[in-house]
């Protein structure tokens, strides 16, 4: 859903502005980076050949990398340069969802201290002490992509434990978000469970300090087949910055948006929605029945969810090794999953516009 193409370009604006910032102050300060991932219970320095690191937390609170090397960087070209090592060695790899998804969290922070006055600003190895006093600290994370069991029922015994990781990290993240908007919203101390993962020792001041400024930006999918991920996504958003009046009114929305559904024809169902009889009798008459006799060739339980991920080349096998075959049955059902889109899309703005007529 593109979150590795949102966060590099995020990092690259933040640094820009930063030493852009930093031009204009009078303030003397130095600018260094730490760059590692996590991956599971272990984390990885990403500037130091994925060398394995641990997460302390120190004397005033805020959880560290230990081990790792924190370069200080006079340019944003510098600090670039530095990240852009990092990135090149960062774990990804080929999901059935994504040939390229990044299978850790990448954890960028950026420090800015108060210049030495001691020779030890040259030390490498992390200690806050020897570099000069904390300034301010921006921490940028680049999430490791979610799977849903289904995109991940293939995956052999350490795939599926790499997934379970990842997916508690973020449910653990999910959580201490929510919990973090309960606190401010009952101006009290709430609990926050930060301990539960490795990513959210390393975001506990984003929890804990009451002057934290943290921001969720949410990726979604336009593809149709990811419309039930990219719901799940934005419902999780919602939580995370709304107010208990804000979601009342939410809900309420809701309700009337299902009734308004209720009293008109349904629509069409998402070819992804398709159970193994629909997807039969699609593939039994779409285009004429030019299809029909090539059915028996497509796995026996085929159904709708696995019909749209099927792309040109893998449709032409179950159709003799008929390329061209398989060019046409695959854009007969992206037209279809088009057409079903656009119902949709035609529906909410009926919706919308008599909501606006009641108004």
């Amino acid at each position: 859903s593109g979150k590795t193409h949102t966060m590099t370009a995020i990092n690259r604006l933040v640094i820009a502005d930063l030493f852009a910032a930093l031009r204009r102050s009078k303030r003397a300060l130095t600018v260094s980076v730490k760059f590692f991932e996590i991956q599971g219970s272990r984390c990885f320095d990403l500037l130091n050949e994925r060398t394995p690191i641990t997460l302390r937390q120190g004397a005033d609170g805020v959880v560290v990398a230990t081990g790792a090397v924190e370069p200080e960087v006079a340019t944003a070209e510098h600090a670039l340069a530095v990240i852009d090592e990092g990135l090149d060695i960062r774990r990804t790899r080929a999901t059935s969802v994504n040939d390229t998804s990044s299978r850790s969290h990448a954890v960028l922070r950026v420090y800015l201290r108060e210049a030495p006055t001691t020779s030890r600003r040259r030390s490498r190895d992390g200690d806050a002490e020897k570099k000069g006093k904390l300034f301010g600290m921006l921490t940028l994370v680049d999430l490791a992509g979610s799977e849903r069991n289904e995109d991940s029922k293939d995956h052999d015994a350490s795939r599926m434990k790499e997934a379970a990781d990842i997916n508690s990290s973020l449910m653990a993240l999910k959580e201490c978000l929510r919990q973090r908007v309960a606190a401010g919203r009952a101006r009290g101390k709430v609990h926050v469970g930060y301990r539960a993962s490795k990513l959210t020792q390393v975001l506990k001041s984003a929890f804990t300090e009451p002057n934290a400024m943290t921001v969720v930006i949410a990726t979604v999918s336009p593809n149709p087949t990811d419309t039930e991920h990219s719901i799940n996504t934005l419902r999780h958003a919602s939580l995370m910055k709304a107010s208990d009046a804000d979601i009342k009114t939410e809900r309420t929305i809701v309700l009337d948006e299902a009734g308004w559904l209720a009293r008109h024809d349904p629509l069409p169902v998402a070819p992804a929605k398709w159970t193994h009889d629909q997807a039969v009798e699609w593939l039994r008459t779409v285009n004429g029945g030019a299809f029909a006799a090539h059915i028996d060739a497509f796995p026996a339980k085929l159904d709708g969810r696995q019909l749209v991920r099927l792309n040109a080349a893998r449709l032409a096998t179950y159709c003799g090794e008929n390329r061209r075959m398989g060019e046409l049955l695959f854009q007969a059902l992206r037209a279809a999953m088009a057409e079903v889109s656009d119902a949709a899309a035609r529906r909410r703005e009926e919706m919308h516009k008599a909501f606006s007529e009641e108004g």
